[in-house]
């Protein structure tokens, strides 16, 4: 019996010793050398989709968190406010003018995605896969290390200019590099897109294409001219732009611009993208509106120029946070809200100080339907609800009450809910960018669990781009074309003339919220600074908390300061601070003027 054991023991020894021996000549599963990788076109492209994953967009589809919602453009650029009590520090800070070197605000310095960009490109350059292959995955990377490029110097003017990959033993001049002239950075995005133009693919909108690389180049160009024009050179050119470059930057947005504008709309590249005008139906108001809210929930629509799409709970995003059943993260303000024109081309302002109605849409019926499209107001209907955006209700013997989750009926028989979970902090809750059942699906409000797609490029926007590219060229009737274009798919009044401040008024409406716009455009026009009677950002923003009074049977509005301070934007806020730990990390760094 015991040399049956020791003979199954040896036989054990021996088996495990050559397993062994065959494992040690094999090559080691979780470990892939990058001769394996850059030769391999599946992993090459895998490499490629990481960093695709990478690129920084607007903060309504970052993951939720603190940060995320503090560096929200629609809440910096005072297109509404948040009611949630954990920004009170940060709004102390930021909002209202105490921003300063330690950074934290829209901070991004993403050098750690340029670095993988720059291992790429020179990895393919010596890589035995088929020239064409390596020139458009090569081409890619350069449009994902272009656009890094433009996120940063959009925050913080010149950076460094960094195009290969570092290494530690590199010298310390490169190690340390110094900031560039804003100039150099906007001039490295548009050759980036003149050198790999021919080299891309056309026709997937989750990748860069040639249309997705000219729209980066329409939109770069753009806020270079504008800085140019609007801007002050400092420090020697690391932020601002010779004044005389303005009408080339402008030229070279202009003519990225023609060439993904259809032809049949006097584009010159044969792209095949068009205006979503899948619910319009001519004359009704309400499908102009249904159609405008369809265009950001739709994946892959024909607007669609460059895409991130998302998949729900497994990889989501929280663009569709709270317009059913959380509480809204941003509500709209006044100020926001009678920037709408009436459908007519009328002003749409409305008096909430004197404004009731027993049916708050009926005040809103003929507004742009964008309006429709964006907002949910109190009483619409919305995933078969009925929203309740009200605080709080005064009885008929003049008590005001506020109290969640408790209802009242009056003497007239009619039953509301006294304030409950559907209430806006302003009276108004963001609608655009949300599915209509995309988060009354009792998931958490704080898990990423929508799928609606990020249009990071799209056509709508590069109508404007020309539009305001031939304004700022003197071409008004070119303006003109583009800006009438785009309000006609709004199903509003055709203008019959254009200058800079209805160029900037169709931006405000027609890129609104979650696109991220405004903030930027008002930054690179040097407008921020103005108050916001003027069109900047220096004030109060309005809020008309909904009521209902049972003494008349109407809804009113309690219109006040929808913020305890009077936000601040100042000369040296153009430019975001580099923070500190950014320059004791490199001496070589100078800091933004202002701080």
């Amino acid at each position: 019996m015991k040399t049956i054991k020791y003979l199954f023991i040896l036989t054990l020894i021996c088996f495990f010793v050559q397993s062994c021996e065959e494992l040690l000549e094999k090559t080691p599963l979780d470990i892939i050398s990058d001769d394996v990788v850059f030769n391999d076109v599946t992993l090459a492209n895998s490499y490629l989709a990481n960093c695709y994953g990478l690129i920084k967009g607007p903060s309504t589809f970052q993951p939720l968190s603190s940060d995320e919602i503090l560096n929200d453009e629609s809440l910096l650029s005072g297109e509404g406010s948040t009611p949630h009590t954990w920004t009170n520090e940060w709004n102390n800070n930021y909002l209202f003018g105490a921003l300063n070197n330690t950074g934290g605000l829209k901070e991004y310095w993403g050098y750690d995605l340029v670095r993988k960009c720059n291992f790429f490109i020179e990895s393919m350059a010596a890589s035995t896969l088929d020239e064409s292959v390596k020139k458009e995955l090569s081409g890619q990377m350069r449009m994902i290390r272009a656009v890094t490029y433009f996120e940063m110097v959009k925050r913080y003017g010149g950076i460094p200019l960094i195009t290969k990959a570092q290494s530690v033993t590199d010298p310390e001049s490169e190690l340390f590099a110094k900031r560039n002239k804003e100039q150099e950075i906007y001039d490295f995005i548009g050759s980036e897109v003149d050198a790999v133009l021919d080299d891309l693919p056309v026709g997937n909108v989750n990748r860069f294409t040639k249309y997705g690389a000219l729209a980066l180049k329409s939109r770069a160009m753009l806020y270079a001219g504008s800085i140019a024009k609007y801007g002050t050179v400092q420090l020697d050119g690391v932020v601002g732009i010779p004044s005389n470059l303005a009408n080339a930057y402008f030229q070279a947005s202009y003519d990225a611009s023609k060439q993904i504008i259809p032809n049949a709309d006097g584009g010159s590249g044969g792209a095949t993208f068009s205006l979503y005008k899948e619910k319009i139906v001519p004359g009704d108001l309400d499908s102009y509106a249904k159609n405008y809210n369809a265009l950001f929930v739709t994946e892959k629509n024909c607007e669609s120029i460059f895409e991130v799409d998302y998949i729900k709970i497994i990889h989501g995003n929280v663009a569709g946070f709270g317009s059913i059943g959380a509480g809204t993260m941003i509500d709209p303000a006044v100020d926001f809200v009678n920037a709408y024109e009436m459908a007519d081309g009328s002003s749409g302002v409305i008096d909430f100080t004197t404004a009731a109605s027993d049916n708050v849409p009926s005040l809103f019926v003929n507004k742009d339907p964008r309006f429709r499209g964006s907002i949910l107001v109190q009483g619409d209907l919305w995933n078969g609800k009925t929203i309740g955006c009200q605080m709080y209700i005064i009885k008929e013997n003049g008590e005001k009450v506020g109290v969640d989750g408790e209802y009242y009926t009056g003497l007239n028989g009619f039953t509301i809910l006294t304030k409950g979970a559907y209430r806006a902090w302003t009276g108004f809750m963001t609608k655009k960018m949300t599915h209509e059942n995309g988060r009354d699906d009792g998931a958490s409000p704080f898990g990423a669990d929508d799928d609606v797609p990020c249009l990071y490029f799209r056509l709508g926007e590069i109508y404007l781009n020309c539009a305001e590219a031939a304004q700022e060229l003197g071409n008004s009737s070119e303006a003109l074309k583009y800006v009438n274009l785009i309000r006609e798919r709004a199903g509003i009044f055709l203008l019959s003339s254009v200058d800079m401040a209805k160029v900037k008024q169709e931006r405000r409406i027609e890129l609104a919220l979650g696109e991220a716009h405004r903030w930027w455009d008002l930054r690179r026009w040097r407008d921020a600074a103005k108050s916001i009677a003027e069109g900047g950002l220096n004030g109060f923003i309005k809020k008309a908390e909904v009521y209902y009074d049972f003494r008349d049977h109407k809804y009113h509005f309690n219109y006040a300061n929808a913020e305890p301070y009077a936000r601040v934007f100042k000369e040296a806020n153009y430019y975001l601070p580099i923070a500190v730990w950014k320059i004791n990390n490199n001496p070589n760094l100078v800091q933004n003027p202002g701080y």
